[in-house]
């Protein structure tokens, strides 16, 4: 192999790569594959629950039992709980 064809080998071979890489660069995605995890979002499948609000009875009950249990009143405080 003479200098002369390795010249023209190497020059034809930077010609066909930067060809590629101008191709590439002007149609995305045809040469070399994108990354396209992130294009679509999963979608959630998992369903909505409603939880129902407590009466004001039941949360003023409630609030008369903790009282009474931080006062380490734990009869009195099960008795209202019950």
């Amino acid at each position: 192999m003479t200098i002369t064809s390795l010249f023209r080998v190497s020059a034809l071979s930077v010609m066909a790569l930067c060809g590629v890489v101008a191709l590439d660069q002007a149609a995305p995605g045809v040469f070399v594959a994108e990354a396209v995890a992130q294009d679509k979002p999963k979608k959630d499948t998992r369903e909505t629950r409603r939880t129902p609000a407590l009466r004001n009875k039941v949360y003023e009950r409630l609030a008369e039992a903790q009282t009474l249990a931080e006062a380490k009143d734990y009869a009195g405080a099960a008795a209202i709980s019950e």
